[in-house]
């Protein structure tokens, strides 16, 4: 998840954002306290449960870009997992590898 493609479940991101086209979208989720770890989560809504209102005073994206933008989006791949390095730092090598190069 970026903040360029966000999540589609969630509608976040800019990509996935429907307030670019004038639908101005609330009531998606709710947080409900989790009993036994006392956490809040969030949980989906039903999609009847939505609230979706037109508002055509707040496009800014062309119905034409937002379905070219969809289509694209449709055919990425998703990226790989990021490989993570690891690099173990140790003080004697450090300073035997100094020794090395000053003599």
């Amino acid at each position: 998840m970026s903040a360029l493609y966000g999540s589609r479940n969630k509608g976040s991101g800019v990509l996935n954002n429907e307030l670019y086209i004038g639908r101005y979208i609330w009531n998606r989720s709710q947080w409900v306290k989790d009993p036994d770890s006392h956490k809040r989560v969030r949980v989906e809504r039903p999609r009847n449960e939505w609230h979706i209102v037109e508002r055509p005073d707040l496009r800014i994206v062309t119905d034409e870009l937002w379905q070219a933008a969809r289509a694209r989006i449709g055919t990425r791949e998703p990226a790989p997992a990021p490989v993570a390095v690891s690099r173990t730092v140790r003080v004697l090598s450090a300073v035997l590898r100094e020794v090395y190069l000053v003599v």
